[in-house]
């Protein structure tokens, strides 16, 4: 391959995900509690440093960057809770509650410490599901994008998310 041909290809697929994270961004901050520090930009930024050191590479296609930016946002969201949370308890804060009637994926606030240990969970029971759960959450990729990335059918997408919202549903109201 001409070596020009692939640094434009690269660029294109780098700037085509960096917006649609900043997109993405956008979406979880938009949802975050008022006056909360991180930024879109800089959840970003956070989440393409974390690829970079994961070399994860420019020429991968679309869904593969997605997919590695859906677990490296993941990633930055989790570990900015958990510092928040250190920061609460140490100046005498409770952890925030996960919303009671839990609508997981809508626009209430989640715990994503707590999240992040059921998906851990959840991946232990099934690793299938759990890519399924990275994707649509925190990838924000539709049914068709999770099912090609995942290599599985559209289908098996729909029923692996419904049960993974029903198992996540009850690890959480447990906690």
């Amino acid at each position: 391959m001409n070596t020009m041909m692939y640094h434009e290809s690269s660029d294109r697929n780098i700037d085509q995900i960096y917006k649609e994270m900043r997109q993405i961004a956008r979406t979880f901050l938009s949802q975050e509690r008022v006056g909360h520090t991180l930024t879109a930009t800089s959840l970003v930024h956070e989440a393409m440093i974390r690829m970079h050191k994961d070399a994860i590479m420019p020429e991968h296609s679309r869904l593969e960057l997605l997919t590695h930016a859906a677990r490296a946002m993941r990633l930055v969201l989790v570990d900015y809770a958990r510092r928040r949370n250190a920061k609460k308890r140490t100046a005498g804060g409770n952890r925030l509650p996960l919303d009671d009637t839990l609508r997981i994926f809508s626009q209430t606030a989640i715990d994503l410490c707590h999240l992040d240990e059921a998906l851990k969970k959840l991946h232990a029971f099934d690793a299938q599901l759990s890519g399924i759960v990275e994707r649509r959450f925190f990838g924000c990729m539709t049914v068709d994008e999770t099912a090609a990335s995942l290599g599985i059918s559209r289908r098996s997408v729909l029923r692996g998310w419904q049960f993974a919202k029903a198992w996540l549903y009850d690890e959480l109201r447990e906690t």
